[in-house]
């Protein structure tokens, strides 16, 4: 099984089904901040993974937060290797 992973801004989704509720949803990767997508076509999942990221980073400025990115929190370089 290959594990997609979204990426936008420097930031990386994960990309799930949930075949009961016939949607696909995700979660942005490697943060504190909790930051959740859904979409009821995988077609339109990256869009609202995008979206997410742009509500978030609008969010902070407006809040005067600097936000939090994946390099905070992890070595990227590795994490991409890894997921190769």
């Amino acid at each position: 099984m290959t594990k997609r992973i979204l990426k936008y801004k420097g930031y990386f989704g994960s990309v799930n089904n949930d075949t009961n509720d016939n949607i696909f949803y995700g979660k942005v990767l490697y943060m504190k901040t909790s930051i959740t997508y859904h979409a009821k076509h995988i077609s339109d999942l990256k869009n609202a993974f995008k979206e997410a990221i742009d509500d978030y980073i609008e969010f902070c400025k407006q809040n005067e937060f600097q936000p939090e990115t994946t390099a905070d929190n992890l070595n990227v370089k590795f994490l991409l290797e890894e997921n190769k």
